[in-house]
This record gives structure tokens, sequence and C-alpha cells, in this order.
């Protein structure tokens, strides 16, 4: 984490952004792979809001039943030095502890604003250790104002349209299988 990550020098970027683009932000966002959309219109309590998420808790479930999730779980740790050495901090459900139970718990007792899930998925749920499904359509009023990211297979295809609907939820997630080249 930078102590320079702060509203005021963010914004003041942002005002001399626009001087140089014909007095619009021109903000490019990304919408799939590849792809991006921009954007005019970030406001200034925006960016607070996007630095206090930040700043937040980060939840991340870790299982390891199967050489697909013991993989994730691998590449993962990367992350979690990384973001846990910038002073964000971490929840990391590794294992047996990547259950619905404690998933639901924790999310609950710590409000992390971001959810990073690996594990088995399918339309309708996202699976904790041994297959477990720890996020389901049912979950919806727990993760609202969340931003879930979840690498498993066609969850976002039917899960990360109905938690999203009308929730304040962000769903990033795969509509189709999610292939590892290991």
């Amino acid at each position: 984490w930078s102590p320079y990550l702060e509203p005021a020098r963010l914004w003041t970027g942002m005002l001399e952004r626009v001087m140089h683009r014909d007095g619009q932000q021109l903000i490019p966002v990304p919408t799939q792979i590849g792809r991006c959309q921009f954007i005019n219109d970030l406001r200034k309590e925006e960016i607070k809001f996007a630095l206090d998420i930040m700043k937040n808790n980060l939840l991340i479930t870790r299982p390891e039943n199967d050489d697909a999730t013991y993989y994730l779980s691998k590449w993962t740790e990367k992350l979690i030095k990384e973001v846990g050495g910038k002073g964000i901090g971490v929840i990391d459900l590794w294992r047996e502890k990547a259950n619905r139970k404690r998933f639901i718990g924790t999310v609950k007792k710590s409000n992390p604003k971001l959810l990073f899930l690996n594990g088995h998925g399918d339309v309708d749920n996202v699976g904790g250790h041994d297959e477990e499904p720890i996020l389901t359509a049912k979950d919806k009023g727990v993760v609202d104002n969340k931003i879930i990211y979840a690498r498993s297979c066609r969850s976002g295809r039917i899960l990360g349209n109905i938690l999203t609907d009308q929730s304040g939820a962000t769903y990033l997630g795969y509509k189709e299988n999610f292939w590892l080249g290991y």
C-alpha cells in the first residue's frame, strides 16, 4: 500500500488528465479480456470509495482437493504475499477451512469488500474444499456490495447475474470452463 494513494492526490491527477484529453476523463475500464469501455463520469467520492475497498480485508479461498485446486492455491500464494506486504488485511481460507460454514461466517463477521474465490464451480455455485458449494444464489444478502472474483468454471453464467441483480455486488467470473495450463 502506498501513502500516495489518497483521494485528494488521485483527484488532482484526474483533473490533470482531463486537461490533456479535451475536457474528458477517458478512463479505460476492462469489460472482458482484451476489451474495455471508456468512462467520463468518475467522481471524487468514487475514488475514495474504491480506496476504502482496497484498504479493507481481502478474503481468499484456497481449497486443495485435486490438481486443479492445488495449482490455483499455489498461484494465489504469490498474491497473498504481495497484498499482505502492502498493508491490506488478507483472510486466507486454506484447504479444509475453505468450507461453506467458515466462508459465510467470515464474510458476515469480517465484512471483507473483496472476495477472491478459487475452486470448482458450475452455473449455480462456487465450490470450496472437497467441492462443497460455498457460494450459491441463496447467499445474495451475504455478498451485497462486495466485489467477487471467482476462478471457477461457469459460475459467471447464472450465479453471477443472480448475485449482482439489485444488490450492489460486482461479480467477475467465467461463463465457460476455466482452463489451467499446468
